[in-house]
């Protein structure tokens, strides 16, 4: 099987900035079916990126992560409205 997307959200990080609000900073999430929990631990693990280059880097953020398995592309639509890609590698590629 060759490459594919495998998620794509959108959220605000300016929204839900308690644990219990943290949900609201979804504003999409591909595929739909994904637990909110997966969503939530997601969003918060590209929040995290981004925020973490920040301190290297604070103009220019983090705009992709590659892993073994997936690529993660990332794009400031607005500011702090975040939009992130996440594109499964083929099988050997």
């Amino acid at each position: 099987e060759g490459a594919h997307i495998a998620k794509m959200f959108i959220f605000d990080s300016r929204l839900g900035e308690t644990e219990e609000t943290e949900h609201e900073k979804i504003l999409f999430y591909y595929p739909a079916s994904a637990h909110i929990d997966e969503q939530q631990k997601d969003v918060g693990l590209a929040e995290a990126l981004i925020n973490f280059t920040r301190t290297f880097s604070p103009d220019k953020p983090c705009s992709a992560f590659h892993t073994d398995k997936t690529r993660q592309a990332f794009w400031e639509a607005e500011p702090c409205v975040w939009m992130v890609l996440v594109v499964r590698r083929a099988a050997g590629g």
